[in-house]
């Protein structure tokens, strides 16, 4: 090998190669700061009145300055609300800033959060099955709705009502997935699934 070689004549060792891991490191430019900085003023535009705060030590100054920024927003309303979710409680820094401190796990918090939605509002949850008027979606079918081809018209002769013409809706369709691996998704649906119309 061209480093051995080198090595055993006494030279400098060329380097071969770094292995970076795909992370921001510390006192690095974020390669998306941009397009965060556009996020955050968005959001905050919209006047808060909810954060969460959740997978972050509040350690990082610059997450801290963020966090501290959604805070005050949040805070300018009079129902806002700060909630950190750690398992370990936030430092005497943010005394002020964060108003409730969930003590514990967040994906444990979540899951019992998304459970108690569930009881409390289950319309919340129901599965639209309508889209557009157009197609309706059940247990793993599509079918479209019937659409009449033509107008119905109806015209009034001496107070009695006529119709003019009258149009017979089209058949339903009905579609069936068929499950395909490396298929390219259609919008709102899983990627594995390809249609076949029957």
């Amino acid at each position: 090998m061209v480093g051995e070689s080198r090595i055993m004549r006494s030279a400098r060792p060329t380097s071969v190669g770094t292995l970076r891991p795909s992370i921001v490191l510390y006192d690095e430019q974020h390669p998306l700061g941009d397009d965060i900085g556009d996020l955050q003023t968005y959001d905050l535009s919209r006047n808060p009145d909810l954060l969460l705060i959740m997978g972050t030590s509040l350690k990082v100054h610059g997450l801290k300055r963020v966090v501290k920024e959604f805070a005050k927003t949040v805070h300018a309303r009079k129902d806002g609300l700060v909630v950190f979710v750690n398992a370990t409680p936030p430092s005497k820094e943010w005394e002020g800033i964060i108003d409730v401190h969930i003590h514990g796990q967040t994906d444990v918090w979540a899951e019992k959060v998304e459970e108690d939605w569930k009881r409390l509002r289950p319309a919340d949850w129901e599965i639209q099955t309508r889209l557009d008027g157009e197609v309706a979606v059940t247990a793993g079918t599509v079918k479209k709705e019937a659409k009449p081809k033509g107008i119905k018209k109806d015209v009034k002769v001496d107070g009695e009502v006529k119709v003019e013409k009258e149009t017979k809706p089209r058949v339903k369709a009905e579609v069936k997935p068929k499950i395909e691996k490396g298929v390219v998704k259609p919008r709102g649906m899983s990627a594995h699934l390809k249609y076949e119309q029957s």
